[in-house]
């Protein structure tokens, strides 16, 4: 993850507002429905699966050599005793975020279906 990425996310309270795209894939999750999504979330950073980060321009010039900033967030959470919940996170304002889209996963999830063909690797 870029460093300072996470600075102010990870440890601080946020009200989550869904958007309908969201709240339609809690309900026809593929592992049953998400009957009680949290309205808020604390998470740290070992919850954080994945970050979208991009550097700050003005007039076409870097800000500095370390003015990052954090776009999307997506983090994995408890849910209940046999699933995770996945929540992809946007647009951190005023203590609120946006969920974009939501998913679960069963706890044991090792990646079986994930088709790594797909992904660049280093």
């Amino acid at each position: 993850m870029p460093d300072g990425s996470l600075v102010g996310f990870v440890d601080a309270q946020w009200n989550l507002v869904y958007t309908k795209h969201a709240l339609r894939e809690l309900v026809n999750d593929r592992f049953g429905p998400v009957t009680h999504a949290p309205r808020s979330i604390r998470f740290t950073e070992d919850d954080v699966v994945e970050i979208e980060a991009e550097r700050e321009y003005f007039a076409g010039m870097p800000v500095s050599s370390s003015a990052i900033k954090t776009t999307k967030i997506v983090v994995r959470v408890d849910y209940d005793d046999e699933r995770d919940l996945i929540l992809v996170l946007r647009r951190f304002d005023d203590g609120a975020a946006i969920v974009i889209t939501a998913w679960t996963n069963n706890i044991g999830d090792n990646h079986n279906t994930l088709n790594r063909n797909k992904y660049a690797t280093n």
